[in-house]
């Protein structure tokens, strides 16, 4: 991605900040709002052949949200977010001695709705929700360690697309826990394309754990 479309994201997304945290009806009942989010993921790749959420990364980025109804609201997000696959330190390596070690950076764009219940005690917001709904992921940016890629890194699939499935805990109106699980529908890398290379096929697969703050 060259620095003229990231900050062209980048512009996108404060704007898109600003409108939704100052978004009011006539009747001055809110019905957008905006968010900052700050985490980590827990990664690993499908055909890798170790078990395991054994890569950690970072994630973070802005959320805006519509509120639909009392219960539901639907959300859009913008993303920063490190995944890929190491395989375990000690006994539980596949091979020993073997690095097998892919980082992969994306940029998401998340869409899903939520359902919220346990209504708190001032009957203004509701603690936990449900979310679940899909993403697209675009690749930036890559770093393999004595893997098959090693001397053809861009061989990955520059997009994806993925489910998800959360659930966030409200501790008060404007800060949240959430916990995600999300997996990949589009191939990391597909082995049908390029059989020369002697690798299974790789499907995405993490766990996010985060920090969330409305406004």
């Amino acid at each position: 991605m060259n620095h003229t479309t990231y900050y062209g994201i980048l512009k996108s997304a404060l704007l898109l900040l600003i409108f939704l945290s100052s978004g009011e009806t006539k009747a001055q009942e809110r019905r957008f709002n905006a968010g900052i989010v700050a985490g980590l993921t827990a990664a690993q790749l499908n055909g890798d052949q170790s078990a395991g959420y054994n890569k950690v990364g970072l994630t973070g980025g802005i959320k805006g949200i519509i509120y639909l109804t009392d219960k539901w609201n639907l959300n859009t997000e913008i993303l920063f977010a490190q995944r890929g696959s190491r395989y375990p330190t000690g006994i539980n390596n596949p091979s020993p001695g073997v690095l097998f070690n892919i980082t992969t950076n994306y940029v998401d764009i998340p869409v899903y709705v939520s359902l919220g219940d346990w209504l708190s005690e001032d009957e203004t917001y509701y603690r936990i929700n449900l979310d679940a709904g899909f993403a697209y992921g675009r690749l930036i940016s890559s770093k393999v360690i004595d893997t098959p890629f090693d001397n053809d890194p861009d061989i990955f699939q520059d997009s994806d697309i993925y489910f998800l499935a959360g659930v966030r805990y409200m501790v008060n109106s404007h800060f949240a826990f959430y916990f995600r699980y999300n997996r990949s529908f589009v191939f990391l890398f597909d082995r049908r394309k390029t059989p020369q290379i002697n690798q299974n096929s790789l499907l995405s697969h993490f766990l996010t754990v985060r920090a969330e703050y409305l406004f």
